[in-house]
């Protein structure tokens, strides 16, 4: 399984180690370019607090349905990302798998899944 941080293999890094939002090494990336990448818009809001941060695209990257990264970013910006070390917290949790049939018609490319979600996580502050 690849990890999600760069330069890893399946262990959170020590030492500066960057999420694969960031700038993720080479070597990562060909590894993760084998594993699908999903877009897609939702048009209802959360239904709590936070409605005002708007709509939001979904981004997943999946490895045999199995959701590793989701991703989302809220058309006020704010972006939100989870993984297996960061599950949940008080704004989400992260998806737990999705039917790669069904998300067919969604998938981009890493180039734009690394181009869209680029940034600091909101929930990630720390």
């Amino acid at each position: 399984m690849v990890g999600l941080y760069a330069g890893t293999a399946d262990a959170r890094p020590t030492g500066g180690g960057m999420p694969l939002w960031s700038r993720p090494t080479k070597r990562t990336m060909r590894k993760t370019a084998a594993m699908p990448f999903y877009r897609r818009r939702w048009d209802e809001l959360r239904g709590d607090e936070h409605d005002d941060w708007g709509f939001a695209v979904y981004y997943f990257l999946a490895h045999n349905g199995v959701v590793e990264q989701p991703v989302k970013r809220y058309a006020s910006g704010v972006l939100l990302a989870y993984d297996r070390f960061d599950r949940e917290d008080q704004y989400g949790q992260m998806t737990q798998s999705l039917d790669p049939g069904e998300w067919s018609q969604y998938e981009i490319d890493i180039d734009t899944y690394q181009r869209e979600v680029e940034g600091q996580p909101f929930n990630r502050k720390g």
